[in-house]
């Protein structure tokens, strides 16, 4: 299995065309096949999933897709992160960031 990025919404431009993994809020479904999440750095974005979601889909979610020309993502994978601990996406946008900063690191 091909390694993704892991990225946030101000990182969508630079990876047009390519897998990525991103972890956000959702914040709107639209009828099972179409979500709006926030990302960690709070920018939105539109993911299209391939397969209707199963399950009433809330809270933090990770998404693995293709980020197409127009900014939105087609989701392969959106697996729920809701679990009886916090998940601080401040914290993981500020991951991100330093991992974005120093790539020989991670």
């Amino acid at each position: 299995m091909e390694a993704r990025p892991r990225i946030n919404g101000e990182m969508l431009s630079s990876n047009i065309g390519k897998e990525v993994c991103i972890i956000g809020k959702i914040e709107q479904v639209f009828g099972g096949t179409s979500i709006k999440v926030s990302c960690s750095d709070g920018k939105p974005v539109t993911v299209n999933v391939i397969e209707p979601l199963k399950e009433n889909a809330t809270g933090i979610v990770e998404i693995v897709g293709k980020v197409e020309a127009n900014g939105n993502v087609t989701g392969h994978s959106v697996v729920s992160l809701n679990s009886n601990t916090e998940f601080d996406l401040n914290v993981y946008n500020e991951a991100i960031c330093v991992a974005t900063k120093y790539p020989a690191l991670f």
